[in-house]
């Protein structure tokens, strides 16, 4: 059996600290944890106090983003991200803790060099 693909979980953010948190806390739910989580962040305020991703059992990186644009902070994060996999996700989002597991399971039957980046819904 292959190795598992290691991913790196991608999301742009704006002023939404909430709803990121309830992100976060899928993915430390998460059966099949990221390697990491990138957070591209745009506006004024850090929507990720230090505390609220200490308790993360994954490394987040946050990135400030000179770019209100959702596609412009998602390229930055994702040129940074050192997973073979890239989960593209936005911030408002809730879902299962086995999410991780089935998606990523399909990428790692493929070799490294057909991996690429995937949004699930």
């Amino acid at each position: 059996m292959a190795e598992p693909s290691p991913c790196s979980v991608i999301i742009a953010t704006l002023d939404r600290a909430d709803s990121l948190q309830v992100v976060l806390r899928c993915l430390a739910r998460q059966t099949r944890r990221p390697l990491e989580v990138v957070i591209a962040v745009a506006g004024e305020g850090n929507p990720v106090a230090p505390g609220d991703v200490s308790s993360c059992p994954f490394p987040v990186r946050i990135l400030p983003s000179p770019e209100k644009s959702a596609a412009c902070q998602r390229n930055l994060a994702a040129a940074s991200a050192t997973g073979d996999v890239l989960a593209f996700l936005d911030d408002a989002i809730e879902f299962g803790d086995d999410l991780f597991a089935r998606v990523l399971a399909h990428y790692d039957q493929l070799p490294e060099e057909q991996h690429g980046a995937v949004s699930p819904r």
